[in-house]
């Protein structure tokens, strides 16, 4: 007799396969859209001229010479559309997942998939990784220079194409490599000598195609992060500064970032050992992004926020992961009931003050009294519960569901709503392009179209392709079609077309900490400028 054929087992899937699968998913439907949807502003209105001024052949300040910059100039060759640019951008930025996986082993399975969630999340790098700025594979490439520094041993080859990346990259890599240098330092490493001169090789042929500007025009030596941070200072990228921008949406990253620092010099000092290279590097990162940060927090560029938030992902990760496990190790007291007080105190704290920001003042006696009273009460309690050393976790876990509220809150608004943000503004929304188109079409004299010279920077994304346009401050004898400011006195013998033609728009950030609340509640409730032009056209 022959025993039955044993059942054949089905296959089975881990957890942590489930949860990478997850937010993998999350990291791509949180970017993909923007691809499509988001209106062209910011950091990457600039950058687009400038790509477009280079494929015309036309020497602008705006042109970064970076890789991605060049590719960019390449796809303005073939379509007039920002659309096939993001999407490369897009395709760098989906090798990030990637790249944090082969992190495992550095950053723990844990540490490495909370990083990717904190990633996907992070609103900075959402538009900074989709949207067709110079800087748009930086994250990337940096990230990807973290895993062949730390988690691999790639053939001394292969650094000529990664120095060649890192050196036609912009300064979120620089800091990278700066951190590395700190690293090999302090660890005693050196490189070998053919690894070291395969990336001089890759170095030297990345410097010498920024400074030709990959064909546009030579102009000296020219680095392509040294000219993005010295272009942040001078130029207004973003509506809002990078102190406005960091308290808006990289608040709970920064704030988490520190603590994880914190987290991380006790833990070493409790274990009574030195960083590993992974550690060291990451704290080398965030040590360089946040002074980065910090001398540009008076500026109007969203790259040193882009810079601290993303090296708090590599710290916050690896804490987050280990805050976790201690609270499912933990043995649950009844002193768990402080923290639902807590969160219920709260709650009644956050009702009273969206309250307030709905009516746009502060409110009576009562309202204040319940505030205080709920807020000191929640205080206490987180207070008592950390007093017990088995709960001391659970104390935590306040301040981590209100920054990652917050965190969700700028992500969504990012990806569903980009244009109601002042994050990537100032815009040059689709009516300015129909402007243009207006203008081609109702030149029927013949004469030239005359823009005022006031739009000199911005006209030149919609107006592309367009042939020759005049500026003045004056209407020259020969326009046939005048662009000119709505508050401006008409020139003579011109009619206006009908119509409210916006050129530009702008987002202002939330006035004061209720108007703060307010669009934490309601997205589309930020005040808005708008650079409304008249069209002229000559009188018959």
């Amino acid at each position: 007799m022959t025993s039955p054929p044993a059942p054949s087992r089905l296959p089975t899937v881990s957890v942590a396969a489930i949860a990478w699968v997850l937010v993998v998913a999350l990291f791509i439907l949180l970017r993909v859209g923007l691809v499509w949807r988001a209106p062209v502003g910011g950091a990457e209105l600039a950058h687009l001229s400038g790509a477009w001024q280079a494929r015309i052949g036309v020497e602008d300040d705006r042109y970064v010479p970076t890789l991605y910059q060049a590719v960019t100039a390449l796809t303005l060759g073939w379509t007039e559309s920002e659309q096939p640019a993001r999407a490369i951008a897009l395709a760098g930025a989906l090798t990030i997942p990637l790249a944090l996986f082969m992190l495992r082993r550095q950053l723990g399975e844990g540490g490495a998939l909370l990083a990717l969630l904190l990633l996907a999340l992070d609103p900075a790098a959402i538009v900074l990784g989709v949207t067709a700025t110079a800087a748009a594979w930086d994250a990337a490439i940096a990230l990807w220079l973290v895993v062949a520094l730390v988690a691999s041993r790639p053939p001394p080859w292969s650094w000529l194409p990664i120095a060649f990346l890192v050196a036609t990259a912009g300064p979120l890599c620089l800091t990278v490599v700066l951190a590395a240098v700190i690293s090999a330092a302090l660890h005693r490493l050196r490189p070998t000598r053919e690894a070291l001169l395969w990336g001089a090789a890759g170095t030297a042929l990345g410097v010498l195609l920024t400074s030709l500007q990959f064909g546009v025009d030579a102009d000296g030596l020219r680095i392509a992060a040294f000219s993005l941070i010295a272009a942040g200072f001078d130029e207004p990228w973003s509506t809002l500064t990078v102190a406005e921008l960091g308290a808006l949406y990289g608040l709970p990253l920064l704030v988490g970032g520190a603590a994880a620092v914190v987290w991380l010099a006790v833990r070493l000092r409790d274990e009574g050992r030195s960083p590993t290279p992974m550690e060291t590097l990451s704290l080398g990162v965030a040590g360089i992004a946040v002074v980065w940060f910090l001398v540009a927090l008076p500026t109007h560029s969203p790259f040193p926020l882009g810079a601290a938030t993303f090296a708090a992902c590599l710290l916050l990760g690896p804490a987050l992961a280990r805050l976790a496990g201690r609270l499912v190790a933990m043995t649950w007291r009844r002193e768990s009931w402080l923290l639902l007080l807590a969160l219920a105190l709260a709650a009644i704290a956050c009702f009273v003050l969206s309250d307030w920001a709905r009516q746009g003042h502060v409110g009576g006696a009562f309202g204040r009294t319940v505030l205080v009273v709920a807020g000191i009460g929640a205080i206490t309690a987180l207070a008592t519960l950390a007093t017990y050393r088995e709960s001391l976790p659970l104390t935590l876990l306040a301040p981590v569901a209100i920054g990652g509220v917050l965190l969700l809150a700028g992500s969504s608004g990012i990806a569903l709503s980009a244009a109601g943000e002042p994050l990537s503004g100032p815009t040059s929304p689709s009516s300015a392009r129909a402007i243009r188109d207006v203008a081609l079409s109702a030149n029927t004299s013949g004469g030239s179209i005359v823009v005022h010279e006031r739009y000199r920077d911005a006209l030149t994304w919609p107006f592309r392709d367009s042939g020759t346009l005049v500026l003045a401050s004056n209407v020259p004898a020969g326009a046939g079609v005048v662009i000119w400011p709505a508050g401006a006195p008409p020139p003579e013998g011109f009619v206006a077309l009908d119509g409210r033609w916006v050129f530009e728009r702008a987002i202002d950030g939330p006035d004061g900490f209720l108007g703060f609340v307010h669009w934490f509640a309601e997205r589309n409730s930020l005040d808005q400028r708008l650079e409304i032009v008249a069209v002229y056209v000559r009188a018959p």
